[in-house]
C-alpha cells in the first residue's frame, strides 16, 4: 500500500473523556522527534515504576537523550506511527520489516484508551498486506498484559544491558493470519 492509500486509524474516545477529540494514528513527521522522545521518557517513568529499580529507568529513558540527535536519525529510519490527539503526539510504534515491533509507547496520561490498541491494529495490517507471517517484541513486564491481550505469547524471557544496567523483559511473538488470496 502506498503512503496515501494507507487507512487512517481513529479512536473515538468519547467513551472515555467527554468532549475529547478523537486520537489518529498517522505517518511519523520530522517535528514528532522531539515529543516522541520526551513521551518515551515520561512513561517508562510514570508507568514502569513498580517493576523496575530508579537506577533500570535512568538506565533505560536516561534524561539526557530525551531530545537526542539519535532519536532524530532512528525515526528517520524506522518511520514510526504515531498517534496524536489534537495534533499532540499520544504514542507511537516502530514497526520493522521482519515483523519486530521495535517500540510501541502511550504516553501514561493515555494509558488504557485504546491508544496502543489502534497502534498495534496499523502494525497488524501492514503485515497483514506485506506478507510478514509474525510479529514479534522484546516487552517489558509492565507491558506483558497488554500484549498478551492483543495475541502475543512470551517465548523467553530476556536479562538486556542498558547503559550498565541489566533489565529484565520478554520476547513475545504472535502470529499474523495472512489473507487467503482469491
Amino acid at each position: 500500500m502506498s503512503e496515501t492509500t494507507q487507512p487512517t486509524y481513529r479512536l473515538d474516545r468519547s467513551r472515555f473523556t467527554r468532549g475529547a477529540s478523537p486520537v489518529v494514528v498517522r505517518e511519523y513527521r520530522e517535528p514528532d522527534a522531539a515529543f516522541l522522545g520526551r513521551l518515551l521518557h515520561e512513561t517508562v517513568h510514570a508507568v514502569c515504576r513498580a517493576d523496575y529499580t530508579q537506577d533500570e529507568l535512568a538506565a533505560w529513558a536516561p534524561a539526557a537523550a530525551v531530545d537526542s540527535p539519535r532519536w532524530r536519525e532512528r525515526f528517520a529510519s524506522t518511520r514510526p506511527w504515531v498517534a496524536v490527539e489534537d495534533d499532540r503526539p499520544v504514542g507511537f510504534l516502530e514497526l520493522l520489516p521482519d515483523g519486530h515491533v521495535e517500540c510501541c509507547y502511550v504516553h501514561h496520561r493515555f494509558q488504557r484508551r485504546g491508544v496502543g490498541t489502534a497502534l498495534l491494529a496499523r502494525a497488524l495490517a501492514t503485515a497483514r498486506g506485506a506478507g510478514v507471517a509474525r510479529l514479534y517484541a522484546d516487552v517489558s513486564i509492565t507491558a506483558v498484559p497488554f500484549f498478551r491481550a492483543h495475541g502475543f505469547a512470551i517465548t523467553r524471557p530476556q536479562q538486556v544491558e542498558r547503559n550498565g544496567a541489566t533489565l529484565r523483559n520478554f520476547r513475545m511473538e504472535r502470529i499474523v493470519v495472512l489473507e487467503e488470496e482469491s
